[in-house]
């Protein structure tokens, strides 16, 4: 299965990089977009989008503004960003706690 998994993405990769040019790079959104029904077949479990409410203070959220502006992106690309990052500095400490935590974050990359 995961042969398949990983010819999956690969050729949505593919086609992708011609689509767009081979610099660009997709939103885990745009990918399950794209995979539609196959999605749930190729992308590890973890990898599924769940919506969450956050209140934050508003400097916080102003400063997400203003760099999801600098960046030409949305402040839900920035935050998705700042929440990689914060998966990936707590990798060892969740891989125990979280069955599949690692394969996740690390997709598609090696596990």
């Amino acid at each position: 299965m995961a042969s398949r998994n990983r010819r999956g993405i690969n050729e949505f990769r593919a086609a992708e990089n011609r689509r767009r040019g081979p610099t660009s790079t997709l939103a885990l959104a745009e990918i399950q977009d794209a995979l539609g029904d196959a999605a749930a077949g190729v992308l590890p479990p973890l990898l599924a989008l769940r919506e969450v409410t956050v209140w934050l203070p508003e400097y916080i959220i102003r400063a997400f503004e203003v760099i999801a502006a600098e960046d030409r992106t949305t402040v839900d690309a920035t935050v998705g960003f700042e929440l990689i990052e914060f998966a990936g500095s707590n990798l060892t400490r969740m891989e125990g706690a979280i069955p599949g935590y690692r394969e996740a974050y690390l997709f598609p990359g090696p596990v």
